[in-house]
């Protein structure tokens, strides 16, 4: 029994059962975001947009092929655990983000031409203006590291691209409402895809030079 249970920790069982539950994770993921997309975000305009079909086909062909290329990868115990911890963080945080969407009128999609109906200041949307891509593309990079594969980087590298694009478009839709002058406010006071590292110390420096 004893030669067994040594057997089953140092032979491939029992990597090829972590490539399996690794393997069911990430099509959960996948899944996860494309329910999100479906039940979360509004769809209008933005299936006329070149730049929409060009998000959709590297992110479908990103997960599948990422999924594909894992059931090729040799995991390394327990290194293998480490991206998965870090993705199942993003989609947590992403789940939490939903909150202050949802008991809103939702969002549009990415390059929906419809002006924003309101602005969502609660959460992560406190210090990221775009938190949603930047958990994607926190995913995405992970994903990335994790496979190392030169074609998986050149997707990544076009979606980063896609979604600035996206990320530029739609601040340009809040500067064209009535919500203009708070939002440069806010775009002052949040980063775009990272937390603005200084706001704090600016904002208390700003207070004390008030103050005196």
């Amino acid at each position: 029994m004893k030669k067994v249970f040594v057997d089953f920790l140092n032979k491939d069982i029992y990597g090829e059962i972590m490539k399996t539950l690794i393997l069911v994770f990430m099509s959960l993921v996948y899944l996860s975001f494309f329910w999100s997309v479906i039940g979360v975000f509004r769809q209008h305009t933005e299936s006329q947009s070149k730049f929409y079909h060009a998000l959709r086909f590297f992110s479908v062909f990103f997960w599948t092929y990422s999924i594909y290329r894992l059931t090729q990868v040799e995991f390394i115990l327990p290194w293998s655990g480490i991206p998965v911890v870090i993705i199942l963080s993003f989609v947590l945080l992403y789940f939490w983000t939903m909150s202050p969407v949802t008991k809103g009128n939702g969002f549009t999609l990415a390059f929906s031409k419809n002006l924003p109906s309101h602005l969502v200041k609660q959460g992560l949307y406190r210090h990221i203006r775009h938190p949603f891509y930047s958990m994607y593309l926190g995913t995405y990079l992970t994903v990335s590291l994790f496979i190392f594969d030169p074609l998986l980087w050149c997707i990544f590298a076009s979606l980063i691209y896609i979604y600035y694009v996206a990320a530029i478009r739609e601040e340009e839709k809040f500067l064209a409402t009535g919500f203009r002058d708070e939002y440069l406010i806010y775009r002052q006071q949040a980063g775009m895809f990272f937390p603005k590292i200084f706001r704090f110390g600016k904002k208390q420096a700003h207070q004390d030079k008030k103050g005196a």
